[in-house]
């Protein structure tokens, strides 16, 4: 909340200081208010990024694409199906979001295992 009220005072600062700004209503935005690109986005989190390496708070780069692997990962531990996996996230063919994505998680280990051990207590 902090970071999005942070994002929102500059916006009505940067709206302020130009007749150029135009007023869409996106939150991460430009001096123009147009949405940030994605090369833009992807350099932020590098920056973010190395300051917690070097503090010893993560160990990879972050960027948008890691996030797409998290998401994608998190709506198969929800087993939701293959299919509205694939078209939320605009893959045509099942072969790659099955290969990249389904790998097995602790979470969905866990369930497997749950799921056993109640069938064999019934």
């Amino acid at each position: 909340i902090e970071i999005i009220d942070k994002w929102q005072k500059e916006n009505a600062y940067n709206q302020a200081l130009s007749d150029n700004y135009d007023e869409r209503g996106f939150i991460y935005c430009d001096i123009y208010g147009l949405p940030l690109s994605l090369t833009t986005v992807n350099h932020m989190l590098g920056v973010v990024s190395e300051s917690l390496k070097e503090k010893g708070k993560l160990n990879k780069s972050l960027s948008t694409h890691i996030f797409r692997h998290t998401h994608i990962s998190k709506l198969s531990e929800l087993g939701l199906p293959i299919k509205s996996i694939m078209t939320r996230v605009g893959h045509a063919n099942p072969s790659t979001t099955l290969k990249i994505y389904t790998h097995v998680t602790q979470k969905m280990e866990e369930k497997l295992l749950e799921k056993l051990n109640e069938s064999e207590r019934n």
